[in-house]
């Protein structure tokens, strides 16, 4: 596939470099078109949650972001995540459908095989913490 659009490897480095190193001047790829570098970072957080082992600090700052940008995501598309309204529970109970929240940390949980404690302790973490996106330092609140 010819394309003169800059493109960034998001999963499959592995592969990749054993294939260079066999010679192998093409290998079968899928390309995936965001639409905006939230997605693209959303993506790169996800791979990096499914194939990394990582330890304590990394899974929060990982967990901690997706959860950001999910949150960012849902404020540009008009929906609204379950951490900017009242709980889901109370909403149900007032006869509001609550539908699908990819954002909760069940979701999370499900998605990536942890335990809902694990999310619950990154996302904490997380906060306690303190990690600036923008400089990857990390700093006190």
């Amino acid at each position: 596939m010819e394309s003169k659009g800059k493109f960034r490897l998001i999963a499959g480095r592995h592969r990749l470099d054993a294939a260079k190193r066999l010679g192998h001047a093409t290998i079968p790829s899928t390309v995936l078109e965001y639409e905006d570098a939230l997605r693209l970072e959303l993506a790169e957080i996800d791979e990096n949650l499914i194939h990394k082992d990582l330890s304590p600090a990394e899974h929060a700052r990982l967990t901690g972001r997706r959860a950001e940008i999910i949150r960012q995501l849902a404020m540009q598309n008009g929906t609204v995540s379950q951490t900017a309204t009242p709980s889901r529970q109370s909403q149900r109970r007032a006869g509001t459908e609550t539908g699908y929240d990819p954002g909760s940390v069940r979701d999370h949980a499900v998605r990536f095989g942890e335990s809902k404690d694990r999310v619950q302790r990154s996302k904490k973490r997380f906060e306690s913490l303190g990690f600036s996106v923008g400089t990857g330092i990390w700093v006190a609140r």
